[in-house]
């Protein structure tokens, strides 16, 4: 007997998912979404082509699933995209909202990880099934082999919300199931919820990327100014978590315009190559512009490695930094030998900026028209913090003078690896104190910004 010829329904299960999947590898298209884009991929995601041998796996087993279960198409599709949007708000949770407030909870995949395919579909329409509930082992396989465990905890929550719906209005459990819904209600939500607890812990069995240190040259230039209290302290703190990395490609630089440092003289006189700027700037006005052009002027001069990176003398790095460190190093590195000089960023404020020293000239000149005495700057332009100029000239930030092109976005770390240990000792008489955050493990305040790649902490 010949086997029965697939019937018009069963040949669209499988040619509206997979077609559009295939267009899109020839045309190099990603439709892959994640909570971090704004595009239309929140729509398109189901058709995304996979992106790596597990998400291919999981993709044909999703396609083999589809005509044996058979679920209407536009519903598998809406449930996916209801999973792909209830990423959004659960990423903003879990990064921004969490990351300076409780940084504990913080958690980069939650808002970057991610999202192709028709599993999170499968799974809520599983969740349905009066016969099989395979939701849970779909879940958790899709999971696994997607490395996607945020996805799917939300299509769980997903799940669970069609449930109690479904349960609450009999004409829609008419519509979706021909039988009645087996064992109780209350105890296919609670493992449901269970299991969306538990998912998430998958994330760490996916260790962040570390690469050693490229064969580069790394001057880390140092900006201080004395300190009311404490100051001799919080400098030696910073100066210690910097020594066990030094060598002859990566050397400890300072700069200060005071000539009454006693903290900065007595690392002087340990070795270190820390400069005392003496020198009169009668055409500027005195303040932190004209110490970073200053600094920037002389590392140009007398330093010699290929990258500078910066840092105010109370961050010292946090346990574990120089491996992040080493990281963006050697993806900066790896971009500068095909031509893109990027600049990185693992700390906050004007802490934790690497750039390459071709940048050095062209930061003085930016800085230099802000401390002028008589700048050309229009009067009604907002005169941005010194900090604030040179993140935006790393960044290219439109009308900083130091516009880029896309492909040279800069490089940060997902959360801060530089303690703030000064932020209650000002350097200034009478100045009220600073409040004590930007903290080891907060969040980077770039993460989650459309124009940067992240390095994992």
């Amino acid at each position: 007997m010949f086997p029965r010829s697939p019937s018009r329904a069963e040949t669209a299960t499988l040619i509206v998912p997979l077609l559009p999947t295939v267009l899109a590898f020839f045309l190099r298209l990603d439709l892959s979404y994640s909570p971090v884009s704004t595009d239309l991929t929140l729509f398109l995601s189901p058709w995304a082509v996979p992106l790596d041998f597990g998400d291919l796996v999981s993709r044909l087993l999703q396609l083999g699933l589809i005509p044996y279960t058979l679920p209407p198409l536009p519903w598998l599709w809406a449930a996916t995209s209801t999973a792909a949007l209830l990423r959004a708000p659960l990423g903003f949770l879990l990064t921004r909202s969490v990351g300076w407030a409780a940084p504990v909870f913080f958690s980069h995949r939650a808002l970057y990880e991610p999202m192709t395919g028709w599993g999170p579909g499968l799974v809520v329409w599983q969740a349905m099934d009066p016969v099989h509930e395979w939701s849970l082992a779909a879940a958790a396989g899709f999971a696994l082999l997607e490395r996607r465990p945020w996805t799917y905890a939300v299509t769980l929550g997903v799940a669970m919300g069609v449930l109690v719906l479904r349960a609450a209005l009999p004409t829609v459990q008419e519509r979706l199931v021909e039988k009645p819904r087996q064992g109780p209600l209350r105890t296919q939500l609670a493992a449901l919820a269970l299991a969306a607890l538990v998912l998430p812990l998958f994330s760490l069995l996916r260790p962040p990327l570390r690469l050693p240190f490229p064969a580069t040259s790394l001057d880390v230039l140092i900006l201080s100014f004395p300190r009311p209290q404490n100051g001799d302290i919080i400098l030696q703190k910073t100066v210690d978590s910097y020594a066990p990395f030094l060598n002859e490609m990566i050397t400890l630089n300072g700069f200060t315009h005071s000539t009454d440092h006693a903290a900065f003289a007595a690392l002087r006189e340990q070795g270190y190559n820390f400069y005392v700027d003496e020198d009169q700037h009668p055409d500027d006005e005195w303040g932190h512009y004209l110490h970073l052009a200053e600094a920037f002027r002389w590392a140009e001069d007398t330093l010699r490695g290929e990258w500078v990176m910066l840092a105010e003398d109370d961050f010292p790095l946090c346990p574990g930094a120089w491996d992040v460190i080493s990281t963006v190093m050697a993806e900066l590195e790896s971009e500068r030998e095909v031509g893109r000089i990027r600049a990185g960023f693992i700390g906050t404020g004007g802490s934790g900026l690497i750039m390459h020293r071709s940048y050095l000239p062209l930061l003085q000149v930016v800085l230099r028209e802000y401390s002028r005495s008589a700048s050309r700057l229009p009067p009604g332009v907002h005169r941005r913090a010194p900090d604030q100029v040179v993140q935006d000239c790393l960044r290219g930030t439109p009308g900083s003078l130091c516009e880029r092109r896309d492909e040279q976005r800069m490089i940060i770390s997902s959360r801060i690896v530089m303690d703030h240990i000064g932020g209650m000792a000002t350097t200034t008489e009478g100045k009220a104190l600073n409040s004590d955050k930007w903290r080891c493990g907060w969040r980077h305040a770039w993460h989650g910004a459309a124009d940067v790649d992240v390095v994992v902490v």
